[in-house]
């Protein structure tokens, strides 16, 4: 009896040893993956999650810009964008005001009519 509370407070520590080992052997794997996934002619502007396995992203390739569409089984290019439909990075001001529904059915409306 005398020794079990020291070997409860071991395995305890133990445990959360493991515990905080295997978060950072995972936040080491992610950013290595990451360098690996760089790319010098291609950069995913924005994404946005609308689903459980279904994504919108604004890729550029070049000077080009798409709007994809991702799933869990599949990526479909929904339309090419223009750049003035891109908001410009943090920090600098716009020069106009983007509607993001309007531009989004403006893209959209050509894929659906028959």
């Amino acid at each position: 009896m005398d020794g079990t509370l020291p070997m409860i407070i071991t395995l305890f520590v133990v445990v959360l040893l493991i515990l905080y080992g295997s978060h950072i052997a995972s936040k080491w794997a992610a950013m290595g993956t990451m360098r690996a996934v760089k790319s010098r002619q291609m950069q995913l502007i924005d994404r946005m999650a609308i689903g459980q396995d279904r994504m919108l992203m604004i890729v550029q390739v070049g000077e080009r810009f798409f709007l994809i569409g991702s799933t869990g089984s599949e990526i479909s290019l929904i339309s090419e964008l223009s750049s003035t439909d891109i908001l410009p990075p943090d920090g600098e001001e716009l020069t106009h005001t983007i509607n993001f529904k309007e531009t989004f059915l403006e893209h959209i409306k050509p894929k659906f009519k028959r």
